[in-house]
């Protein structure tokens, strides 16, 4: 065999190896190219669905205690020695939103912000408390007054005053609380509105 030959077929493999070398050097750099590109889009979108998905609950928390609370100066006008005489319903778990997301506050950035929001709650389940003490008291009262009319009886009237005294004593508490909701609002409805994503 001619070794010209031979050497220029040894050379022809030679370049057809380099030239499938390249070639497939390249489809692996854009297929990997492809999956990295592929996976920022991903986890870009994932990061916009979440912040999306934060927004709205923070939103929807700031609808909810906004909503619930309401005014409460009718409260705080209370004037000392002065009973808080009304019964306020509160028969179902008002608190929707956080009760079924609560799962959501670890997922927030700020962590002034989760605590803020959890304080706000526990506050406001606080208040909910003091108001169905108050309930009671205010139903019983309500209560011995009915039955001090329909009997026609004066004995029940001091148990009367006994009870409207527990509700003057009670009333500053119930104040207190008020007050204390009202302010908690106020700095996670500012929290909310400055949120940064």
């Amino acid at each position: 065999m001619d070794k010209t030959l031979v050497s220029h077929a040894f050379q022809m493999d030679w370049n057809s190896l380099i030239s499938a070398l390249i070639g497939g050097g390249l489809s692996l750099l854009g297929a990997v190219g492809a999956v990295l590109i592929e996976r920022k889009i991903s986890r870009n979108e994932e990061e916009s669905k979440e912040k999306i998905l934060l927004r709205g609950f923070i939103n929807s928390i700031k609808t909810e205690i906004t909503t619930l609370w309401g005014d409460s100066s009718y409260i705080e006008s209370l004037k000392d020695g002065e009973p808080f005489l009304t019964a306020i319903a509160f028969t179902q778990d008002y608190f929707v939103i956080y009760s079924n997301n609560s799962h959501l506050i670890g997922r927030l950035k700020s962590e002034e912000l989760r605590n803020q929001i959890v304080k706000t709650y526990t506050a406001g389940r606080l208040i909910i408390d003091t108001y169905a003490y108050n309930n009671d008291l205010v139903r019983e009262m309500r209560d011995l007054e009915y039955r001090s009319v329909h009997s026609g009886s004066n004995n029940l009237s001091n148990h009367i005053k006994m009870k409207r005294n527990e509700l003057i004593e009670w009333a500053p508490e119930i104040i207190k609380q008020s007050k204390q909701i009202k302010e908690d609002i106020g700095k996670l409805v500012i929290m909310i509105e400055q949120y940064k994503d």
